[in-house]
């Protein structure tokens, strides 16, 4: 996905009026840090539930808007995210393992940014991966949440 793409999906996800914001420069380097320290410390906790499996915990990062994730060709409404999710994390093999390689965190407004993820993925005994996850972050009640979600891997 690109750049603008992910840009255009934020800029329908943040608050009215972002655009001006930040063409404006409104939002100043101490602002922009403590956003991206925010998102960084949501990712960071997003991702020790996902290590530690527990789908339950997983989809209190995600927001409530309807649809959420666009997987195999269709739109995946909120309630089907605690199914994925759950599904997601079992077919991880206990053997497998996801270590960051390297994470971009790019603010767009002062409730909105995105992260571009990448892992390195040994799925047990199968060949190992690049797994790309992008993420759309929007702030709803203090919270950093997900409501945009993208992955896609390619073999090494």
């Amino acid at each position: 996905m690109s750049i603008l793409r992910i840009t255009a999906i934020a800029a329908a996800l943040a608050t009215p009026g972002w655009s001006s914001v930040l063409a404006q420069g409104v939002l100043t380097s101490a602002q922009t840090t403590a956003i991206e320290v925010g998102v960084r410390d949501a990712l960071a906790s997003e991702q020790a539930v996902f290590e530690a499996r527990d789908c339950e915990a997983a989809v209190a990062f995600y927001t409530a808007r309807e649809p959420i994730i666009y997987v195999d060709g269709q739109l995946r409404p909120h309630p089907d995210v605690r199914r994925m999710a759950c599904d997601a994390m079992q077919e991880v093999e206990s053997e497998s393992t996801r270590s960051l390689r390297d994470h971009v965190i790019s603010v767009l407004s002062e409730n909105a940014a995105y992260s571009i993820s990448e892992y390195d993925v040994q799925p047990g005994n199968d060949r190992p991966y690049l797994l790309t996850v992008t993420r759309i972050w929007k702030k709803v009640d203090g919270r950093w949440l997900i409501a945009h979600l993208q992955q896609s891997g390619v073999s090494r």
